[in-house]
């Protein structure tokens, strides 16, 4: 990494210079993760539909969900997704945040 503080600033003339070896990262190169939100929303019919189409629509590859009312008339939506990293997840929360009566939406360790 560039910004790593035993990188000298001028590789060729700094000493053993050959030591050095220059890497790059294919940004085309896709690695998936699993990734667990807990969706809060006002349970009203149709919610749970609408946050697992919402997933779908974004090509999301959903691997569970359960849902259930919580407190006052409101819902939980546990699920696990995968994700390509830590852009997509948000790009995801904020698709799910647009689902009327979503209020909340956290990462979850399950």
């Amino acid at each position: 990494r560039i910004d790593c503080k035993n990188v000298p600033v001028d590789i060729e003339n700094s000493p053993e210079p050959e030591r050095w070896v220059g890497a790059h990262w294919d940004s085309n190169v896709k690695i998936e993760a699993r990734s667990s939100l807990d969706v809060y929303a006002i349970d009203r019919d149709g919610v749970v539909l609408d946050i697992s189409t919402t997933i779908a629509n974004a090509h999301v590859k959903l691997h569970s969900i359960n849902a259930r009312p919580i407190n006052d008339g409101n819902c939980l939506t546990s699920m696990s997704i995968t994700v390509n990293n830590k852009e997509h997840l948000d790009a995801i929360i904020k698709l799910l945040n647009k689902v009327d009566g979503v209020y909340l939406i956290e990462r979850s360790d399950s």
